[in-house]
């Protein structure tokens, strides 16, 4: 892996500015507990033999906005919360997302994931996702009733739909282009 965390964090977590290439495994992934927030900007994660970025377990607020990730094996962006949470908010733009899973329909794996059991607003805003296997963006809430803004994103050309919303959400679809 490029960067490979196995344990749990209790402070803000900060990652900005790096560039992640060509590793064995995942790109980024946070296989432990992040019990604070997370604010993951301005990276560029790509052509690695696992997810491009994984994060486990987040208990805090999400920031994940202006990434390239791209040509990774697994998922482009995963992002999993626990049920023992307290954010409010999970935002997810303006990053760029093409080619992840390429050939490898064998895993459940996405251009963009998010699994989350809160009742935090989900924002997933003015993202390039295309060109991956899976679909482009899925969303899944099982637990709480919430709301998810998907708005202002272009999805073209995953394998899958563009856009998967599962459990107990009530989502909010504007502007986006949906193609192939």
């Amino acid at each position: 892996s490029g960067v490979y965390l196995s344990n749990g964090h209790r402070g803000t977590f900060e990652f900005k500015g790096n560039e992640i290439k060509n590793n064995k495994g995942d790109g980024f992934g946070y296989h432990a507990h992040l019990y604070n927030n997370l604010v993951f900007e301005d990276n560029v994660i790509e052509n690695n033999e696992g997810h491009g970025v994984y994060f486990n377990q987040i208990q805090g607020n999400v920031l994940i906005q202006d990434n390239v990730i791209k040509k990774n094996y697994y998922s482009g962006l995963y992002v999993n919360k626990t049920s023992n949470e307290n954010s409010t908010e999970i935002v997810i733009k303006n990053n760029v997302v093409s080619e992840n899973k390429q050939g490898n329909e064998t895993n459940e794996n996405n251009g963009i994931t998010l699994k989350y059991k809160s009742s935090a607003t989900a924002k997933i805003t003015g993202n390039t996702v295309e060109n991956g296997g899976g679909y482009g963006i899925r969303v899944e809430n099982n637990n709480t009733l919430t709301s998810a803004q998907v708005e202002n994103n272009t999805v073209k050309g995953n394998t899958k739909a563009g856009l998967r919303v599962y459990g107990r959400l009530l989502p909010s679809v504007k502007g986006n282009t949906f193609d192939g």
